[in-house]
């Protein structure tokens, strides 16, 4: 069975939520009824048009598990190909992906919840780092305010990526305070 991306959604089935000039985005899935949502750190250049190959792991993993759709979140929605090129932090974007968040976990309030954001702490510039940090500890206190848990693809003192697992996987429920970088 052909995985739907190849066969293209409709337009009416996306979640693409992104700022006017497209240099962030806080959202982007498809619509249903029992979604897989996954963080990263943030989002590269996939959109409702083209997948990058993060995007097409996440929607892989979601037919896998059973998941009849999913949705890309990030702990910062600014756009960067790199994580090395976070090199400022906008307050206001994080206010604006807080928001979407809110409203994603309060849609979906039976959907599982991911940490995939990889190993950043080495990976991110000291300028940031903090930054990052704080929006990380912002989202939990989201995600534990609507008494929603975290599941993560492998304990290995960090999130695992998409990137870095095969398809054949367990979730495993993960205490957020395990996967708070330390700088």
């Amino acid at each position: 069975m052909a995985l739907k991306w190849l066969k293209n959604y409709s337009n009416n089935d996306w979640i693409y939520k992104n700022n006017s000039d497209n240099s962030a985005r806080f959202a982007l899935g498809v619509k249903g009824q029992k979604p897989l949502i996954v963080f990263g750190v943030n989002p590269s250049t996939a959109s409702d048009k083209t997948p990058d190959h993060t995007l097409v792991r996440v929607e892989k993993a979601a037919y896998n598990k059973k998941y009849d759709s999913w949705i890309m979140l990030n702990l910062y929605p600014y756009r960067a190909t790199d994580i090395e090129n976070l090199v400022s932090f906008d307050k206001k974007l994080h206010d604006d992906n807080l928001a979407h968040i809110k409203l994603i976990l309060d849609q979906y309030p039976d959907a599982t919840i991911l940490a995939a954001w990889g190993n950043i702490n080495s990976k991110l510039v000291s300028s940031v780092r903090q930054d990052i940090l704080d929006c990380l500890k912002d989202i939990n206190e989201v995600v534990l305010s609507r008494g929603r848990k975290w599941v993560a693809l492998k304990d290995m003192g960090y999130p695992v990526h998409f990137l870095y697992k095969g398809k054949d996987f367990k979730l495993y429920e993960v205490d957020f305070v395990d996967y708070t970088p330390s700088f």
